[in-house]
């Protein structure tokens, strides 16, 4: 993946539970720099290995420039729940050619 500017929407973030997620709710939850935390619902692309991908659904989720946290949370049908490994990620102020 190439770099991620402040305000972008075009991309999906994927992440891997590494445990069978058949039947459960999924969400990407994130941690912008502020230490705010916010969520995406997740759409499943391989259950039985837990993968899944949630997207921004607005600029304004991608709103800071800095180091978001952005790990995978899942309900599971008999209502336990549990959090994935967290990933970082850097989002850059558009028009930044720092490498």
């Amino acid at each position: 993946m190439g770099k991620i500017y402040v305000g972008q929407t075009a991309i999906e973030f994927e992440v891997d539970v590494a445990t069978d997620v058949t039947g459960a709710t999924c969400l990407v939850k994130y941690k912008i720099p502020s230490g705010e935390e916010a969520s995406w619902p997740a759409v499943i692309t391989d259950a039985a290995n837990g993968v899944f991908v949630g997207e921004p659904a607005s600029a304004d989720d991608l709103e800071q420039a800095g180091r978001y946290v952005i790990w995978g949370y899942v309900t599971f049908a008999d209502g336990k729940s549990a959090a994935g490994e967290p990933e970082e990620y850097m989002i850059y102020p558009e028009g930044d050619i720092d490498r």
